[in-house]
């Protein structure tokens, strides 16, 4: 099973299919870390931004 970050999954809108997402990407190899529900957070000018990558896939090749 895949790394995910956190192990354990949120609270996601049914609508936005995202838990049928984590379980499918948890089922990748454990080589693989999948971070999920993660902030963002950017600087324009004067002001700070948040938004969030719903997931962010990483592997060591």
């Amino acid at each position: 099973m895949a790394r995910m970050i956190p192990d354990i999954s949120k609270e996601f809108d049914q609508k936005s299919h995202e838990g049928i997402i984590f379980d499918e990407l948890n089922q990748l190899h454990e080589d693989y870390y999948v971070f999920h529900s993660f902030e963002i957070v950017t600087f324009k000018g004067n002001q700070v931004l948040e938004s969030e990558t719903d997931f962010v896939i990483f592997h060591p090749k």
